[in-house]
């Protein structure tokens, strides 16, 4: 992929990934994967949504530092260090403590970064031309209405408190590495499912439906960090932090379904209080994960002149192990086989009781993994006269990834998505309360199907290379007895407005 703008990368894959996912869900229990389409009607309806993302995994912690690109170097240091370069709180000279509060922010309308649009009638016409009858026609009003929103919706607190003693200096810190909400509906969505029974035409059958959604789900991983640093000698410090990371994810969703079957000219409906047998005709999804992990960070700092400083980290990958259950409960009409070539069998109808339904069991796995990766920094910061530049190379190793187990016919297959980030190249700037910073990061979106079977059938995992630039502005002045102000106005991609105080005693 050519280089975009980041914005449009990052929360315009988001939007599709949602987008997409909506329309699977909403379409999944209409339609087959085989090649002969039985879908002869199709009204797409509306689709709303609004997600609240604030992503501390790239926006870290502290204004100052992240103002300048979140480089592991500078020729000040404070606190925030224990986040970017714990080897850099051994040259810190009095306690210090920093208090960072991320507000609310109105939502932005996502078509303002892609054309949400546009995907779901990609999205249409892939089913269309797969599942489709040859008398399948959508009109322009078929396709769906979609709109998404972006925003944050309250406040994110970061804190730390560092400590230096004699040749020691220590820190402790709590961070929200990662907090997203999302919330979305469905409604209007119409499809009719034709079934041949190829020994008696009269008995073909016809399946209308309409289903609308409605989903929530939830995201948070936090971290309590503790650093310890040392003066190995004047200007030489190294150190290390210990993260401990607590995670968990719940989802609640519905898809309710209304529908009517005809066969052999008796007309009947799905959700008939009336009637003597089961006929719910729904799908919902309840469930939350919950667990920790640990991730490791070592640094260093040499300030080799009073103007000239070189620095290194290097954070080892770390996996949060969520655990938990996931209850899935789909009613489904016995002729709807999402396996068979015809998506909808006529035979498995019965005329006496044709809205009869059935529960099907769903195995989902007892566990979420969640990948954060590792990286090696090194950076230089070199002032000449009331100006400061910065210089990064990152190289990372491991995978933003989250990887979710599920049984298949008993076996069992693993399924991941996520971002590998490769080499990142960042050079900032700061002059008097002026902070900017840029630079690009070089990496790929993936989603895997891995068998741990060989008799499970494979997929080629799917890689999308990303080739995007960066950006962060800021600003920061002193109130006075040792407090200070620093602010971070716009940082791509964290996206997230911060205000940092901090407190020298």
């Amino acid at each position: 992929m050519n280089s975009v703008m980041l914005l449009r990368v990052s929360v315009g894959r988001i939007i599709e990934w949602l987008i997409l996912t909506m329309l699977l869900i909403t379409l999944w229990p209409l339609c087959s994967r085989g090649e002969d389409g039985q879908l002869t009607a199709f009204h797409g309806g509306r689709y709303r949504s609004e997600l609240f993302l604030s992503n501390g995994l790239l926006a870290g912690m502290g204004s100052r530092t992240a103002s300048l690109g979140g480089t592991c170097t500078g020729l000040e240091y404070g606190a925030e260090d224990l986040y970017w370069n714990p080897g850099r709180l051994g040259l810190l000279e009095r306690p210090q403590a920093m208090l960072d509060l991320t507000p609310p922010l109105i939502s932005l309308d996502a078509q303002s970064f892609v054309d949400i649009n546009d995907l779901a009638r990609e999205a249409v016409d892939d089913l269309a031309a797969e599942k489709g009858s040859p008398d399948l026609v959508l009109d322009p009003s078929d396709y769906p209405d979609v709109s998404a929103r972006l925003g944050q919706r309250s406040l994110v607190p970061n804190g730390i408190l560092a400590v230096p003693v004699s040749d020691w200096s220590f820190g402790i810190g709590l961070h929200q590495a990662l907090s997203l909400e999302l919330e979305a509906v469905g409604t209007e969505l119409q499809a009719k499912v034709y079934g041949e029974d190829e020994d008696d035409p009269e008995n073909d059958v016809d399946l209308t439906v309409g289903a609308d959604l409605s989903l929530i789900s939830r995201v948070q991983v936090s971290a309590l960090g503790f650093g310890l640093a040392r003066t190995i000698r004047p200007g030489w410090s190294v150190g290390l932090m210990v993260n401990r990371y607590f995670g968990s994810s719940a989802a609640d969703g519905r898809i309710q379904v209304e529908g009517i079957i005809l066969r052999a000219g008796r007309e009947t409906a799905f959700n008939d209080p009336s009637d003597p047998w089961p006929n719910d005709l729904y799908q919902e999804m309840s469930g939350s994960y919950q667990g920790t992990g640990w991730g490791l960070k070592m640094g260093a700092s040499c300030r080799l002149r009073p103007n000239l400083s070189l620095d290194a980290t290097l954070s080892l990958p770390s996996r949060i192990t969520l655990q938990g259950e996931m209850d899935i409960v789909q009613h489904t009409v016995p002729g709807l086989d999402l396996s068979d070539d015809d998506p909808l069998d006529a035979d498995q109808v019965d005329l006496d009781e044709p809205t009869r339904t059935e529960t099907v069991d769903n195995p989902t796995a007892d566990r979420v993994n969640v990948d954060l990766p590792g990286a090696l920094c090194l950076g230089a910061a070199w002032r000449y006269r009331f100006a400061t530049a910065l210089l990064q190379y990152a190289r990372y190793f491991g995978e933003y990834a989250c990887r979710y187990d599920i049984a298949q016919a008993d076996l069992p297959v693993a399924y991941s998505a996520g971002l590998r980030p490769g080499h990142v190249l960042t050079v900032g700037l700061e002059a008097g309360p002026a902070r900017l910073a840029g630079g690009m990061i070089l990496g790929k979106a993936f989603y895997e199907r891995d068998p741990e079977n060989e008799e499970a059938d494979g997929e080629a995992p799917e890689e999308e290379s990303l080739i995007v630039p960066t950006f962060s502005l800021g600003t920061g002045f002193a109130l006075g007895r040792g407090y200070r102000l620093d602010l971070l106005l716009i940082s791509v991609p964290a996206g997230v407005m911060r205000a940092t105080t901090t407190w020298n005693f």
